[in-house]
């Protein structure tokens, strides 16, 4: 039986969970899962809190009314070694109209799943995490990668989740358990850095996003601060591999490296392409690249969005930056990386 949610984890709290587990090498902690929910809740199954020996908190699973409840049970779990799964009837204690259920279980900060964890978006792959809160033997209870849990999951069930990345729960027989996609974070890469690049950058990183920005060597870049910036002449000598999960906006300000950007980003299969500029100078620019490149296929456009950014009334660099990101994020909540075990990670046969 499957029941459906919606999308997982959010980026930078998750990188904020698994950049405070690198900082602790081969050290005890406890991971709390939210696992399932009843009626309304703040925050939805696959949300994750981390919980150190020494009780510092990395993550949320409710509003903040039950962190403080999570991390007691946390410091109980990490000394007895036995996963605990607790309930909580917000309906009784927060007037909230619904309830959920958290998983608390002891983990190696270098163990299995957090090496999962870090590797997905180290190698930006998709990696599958199974988390089972229910079973005839606690001992069975906890978070495990592809398979890890002795083939609790089929190969249908996973084929089922690669194609949508919606956290499932699953049931089999006593068994309950939470299988979800662990998805590297959306990289956004900006071509230009005028100062409208600026907000744009900065709101990115607050996302947990991987920020780049595509410069010349004569820009002004004392701006961007902690965002990485790549001196290009070119858009070729930017090297990466496209995906689903990266999104490309285009705002030198200048008609013919807009144009160059564009020949180049266009057959490429990203999640997203943006181009500043009014649509008079879009059709300009999509005319010229007809004839250059011989003639656009449909497909080739499908990525594309111009202007940039939803509509929302904005004029300043700030609420520019405001309403692209708010459009990549709408974009990226649907997209995803087909299910790839990353290198790095040697994981346990799935099921047949």
């Amino acid at each position: 039986m499957f029941l459906r949610a919606t999308v997982a984890h959010p980026m930078k709290e998750f990188s904020e969970i698994l950049r405070a587990s690198a900082a602790r090498p081969d050290e005890w902690c406890a991971l709390a899962t939210l696992v399932r929910t009843r009626g309304s809740s703040y925050r939805r199954p696959g949300t994750r809190m981390l919980v150190t020996r020494d009780g510092q908190i990395t993550g949320a699973i409710s509003a903040g009314c039950l962190e403080e409840d999570v991390a007691r049970v946390a410091r109980d779990v990490i000394r007895s070694g036995e996963a605990q799964l607790v309930s909580y009837d917000t309906r009784r204690l927060y007037g909230c109209d619904g309830s959920i259920d958290v998983l608390v279980e002891r983990m190696s900060t270098d163990g299995e799943w957090f090496r999962l964890a870090r590797a997905c978006p180290r190698e930006r792959k998709a990696g599958l995490s199974l988390t089972i809160f229910a079973a005839e033997e606690t001992a069975s209870l906890g978070s495990f990668s592809l398979g890890g849990a002795g083939g609790q999951c089929s190969r249908e069930e996973i084929e089922e989740i690669a194609r949508d990345a919606a956290p499932r729960l699953l049931s089999h027989g006593n068994e309950s358990a939470l299988l979800a996609l662990l998805q590297p974070p959306v990289r956004l890469v900006i071509a230009g850095a005028n100062y409208d690049a600026v907000p744009l950058a900065e709101l990115a990183r607050g996302l947990g996003w991987d920020t780049i920005v595509l410069a010349r060597t004569t820009d002004n870049l004392t701006a961007f601060r902690e965002t990485q910036v790549f001196p290009v002449a070119e858009p070729g000598e930017y090297s990466f591999v496209p995906d689903a999960r990266t999104a490309f906006v285009i705002m030198t300000h200048h008609y013919g490296r807009d144009f160059a950007f564009l020949r180049h980003l266009l057959p490429l299969p990203l999640g997203y392409i943006a181009l500043m500029g009014p649509k008079r100078r879009r059709e300009q620019l999509l005319s010229a690249l007809f004839e250059d490149l011989n003639g656009l296929e449909p497909s080739d456009l499908r990525a594309l969005r111009s202007p940039a950014g939803l509509d929302i009334g904005a004029q300043t660099p700030e609420e520019i930056a405001l309403s692209i990101a708010a459009e990549i994020q709408g974009v990226m909540a649907a997209s995803h990386l087909p299910l790839e075990m990353p290198t790095a990670f040697e994981a346990a046969p799935v099921a047949a």
